[in-house]
Order: C-alpha cells, then sequence, then structure tokens
C-alpha cells in the first residue's frame, strides 16, 4: 500500500483542525496524514518549511568520490588512511569496481575534478598505495563539502525528522547510514507502540519519546567522529604517539577491539528493538 510520487517538490506544509499536517505539492496535490516523516535529506524541505532548525558548522574540506574499475575483483573490505590533506578511503563495490573518497581543500578537489578522467587516474596512482590494486579507468566523479548539521529538534507536531535531515555526521566511519537506519527502527518502534495503546501517533508527546531515544546518542556519534577526525589529522608528534599507541593497545585487547568494532558497526549504545534482533510485531 505504498505509492510512489517522484518527482515532486513541497509547495508548503499546513494543519488541518485536528493538527495532522498537510502536504501541498508543487503541482497542485494535497497529501494528509497524522505523521509526515522527513527523510528528505542534509537540504530536508520539510525541516526548513515547518522551521526545525540546526545547529551546524563547516570542516573546512570537501570530499572528492571516484568511481573506478580496478584489476581486482573487489572483496568486503574497506581500508583507509589518514595523510596530511586529510582521509583518503577505498569502498569496494560489485565486481571489479571500487570508490574513492578523497578528503581534501575545495581548491584542490576543485583543481582535480577539472581533469581530465585519464589525468586523475594518474593522481590516483600517485597519491594512493598500490595495495589496492591497479586502476583501469575512473568512471566517474562527485564531490560534496564537510558540513556537520544537528537539528535543534527532530519533532514538531505532526512531523518528525530521519537520517540526514536531523543530522549530517563527518564522514570518516561511515556512521551516517547506520545511524539513520537506526533513527527509521527507533521511529518504527514508538509509532507501533504508541498506535497499539491507542494513541495518536502524530501527538507531539509520542514523536518526542522518538527524539529522546534517538538525538543523545547520536550526539554521543557525531562527537566520537570529530574527535576521531582531529586526532587522526593531527601531526603533532606527542598526538601522533598516543594515537599510535591507543590503536596498538586497543589491537591487543581484545574486549576493547571488540567494542570498538561493535561502535564502528553502531551496535553500541542504547539501541531499539530491531537493532536487537527483536521483533516489534
Amino acid at each position: 500500500n505504498i505509492e510512489l510520487i517522484c518527482p515532486a517538490t513541497i509547495s508548503k506544509i499546513n494543519y488541518r483542525p485536528d493538527s495532522s499536517p498537510e502536504l501541498e505539492l508543487g503541482d497542485g496535490r494535497i497529501l494528509s496524514a497524522k505523521v509526515l516523516v522527513a527523510a528528505d535529506g542534509a537540504q530536508s524541505r520539510v525541516r526548513q518549511t515547518v522551521g526545525l532548525g540546526v545547529t551546524s558548522w563547516d570542516y573546512q574540506q570537501h570530499a572528492l568520490v571516484i568511481y573506478i574499475d580496478t584489476d581486482y575483483e573487489q572483496k568486503d573490505i574497506t581500508w583507509q588512511r589518514f595523510v596530511a590533506s586529510g582521509p583518503q578511503a577505498f569502498l569496494p563495490l560489485t565486481g571489479h569496481y571500487g570508490s574513492i573518497v578523497w578528503y581534501n581543500s575545495p581548491d584542490e578537489v576543485n583543481r582535480l575534478k577539472a581533469l581530465s578522467f585519464d589525468d586523475l587516474k594518474d593522481e590516483l596512482v600517485a597519491a594512493f598505495p598500490a595495495c589496492l590494486g591497479k586502476v583501469n579507468a575512473v568512471l566517474g566523479t562527485a564531490s560534496f563539502p564537510l558540513t556537520r548539521r544537528h537539528a535543534q529538534s527532530y519533532v514538531k507536531q505532526g512531523v518528525v525528522l530521519v537520517g540526514d535531515a536531523a543530522h549530517t555526521i563527518n564522514p570518516l566511519a561511515g556512521q551516517g547510514v547506520n545511524i539513520g537506519l537506526l533513527d527509521a527502527a527507533a521511529l518504527a518502534e514508538v509509532l507501533l507502540e504508541a498506535s497499539q495503546q491507542g494513541l495518536n501517533i502524530g501527538d507531539i508527546n509520542v514523536l518526542k519519546r522518538y527524539e529522546k531515544m534517538r538525538r543523545t546518542e547520536n550526539l554521543k556519534m557525531m562527537t566520537v567522529m570529530d574527535v576521531f577526525y582531529n586526532v587522526f589529522s593531527n601531526d603533532i608528534l606527542p598526538v601522533k604517539f598516543l594515537r599510535n599507541l591507543g590503536l596498538g593497545l586497543a589491537e591487543r585487547i581484545l574486549p576493547a577491539k571488540h567494542k570498538v568494532m561493535r561502535g564502528a558497526m553502531g551496535l553500541e549504545g542504547k539501541l531499539p528493538k530491531l537493532a536487537r534482533g527483536v521483533h516489534i510485531i
């Protein structure tokens, strides 16, 4: 019972007499529901329209994403390292394809994007280690600025933010997807419980249960990623020494290593039932 309306733009959001949201699309169609879930990305039109503010700052770096064809068939291994200009990462895709994420200054990213694909391939070969395999071709590029955003509130009467509409996180460890999925799991749990209790699922007090479950947890993860970003991008000798010492200890102390790995998979903290494998229906 899902209808996909695409493409579509939001013209305005109104409230009906029962305080439920009513969405007017650019083509004049009117949609109404008990609750409007804003999962429309970092520049969320819903968030802006209903007046939910954000706190944000710029990391003064851009990320260049490069889609490549490689000599090796890729496996489920992600590679990342830290250099003076910022992190570099390799993400495996299907077959011989992979995705390079290259952090750098906005000027340098713009310079790299302006190169032909052949010249960009030469830059990749010079900048990335040979262990990733031969790069046969660059197939496409995209870039985006690194900006941290966090909604000052996730909810309003009849409206709730999830995923990038609620928060954008430093993509250092790929946690943006994880915490977005945890948002969705928590919201499903809250709405189902409210429905079973005979409550209005769009009521602000119901939606605040979701916000209570997720906002602090997301803030913790955002802060941890900022600490990692600053520590691993720092070449001051005492910081490098402590960083290497910490990594060495984490590698040798299995419980610590296990906890770090679970955290990187989004399996630590106060998890919603679905993330713990508990059926909610």
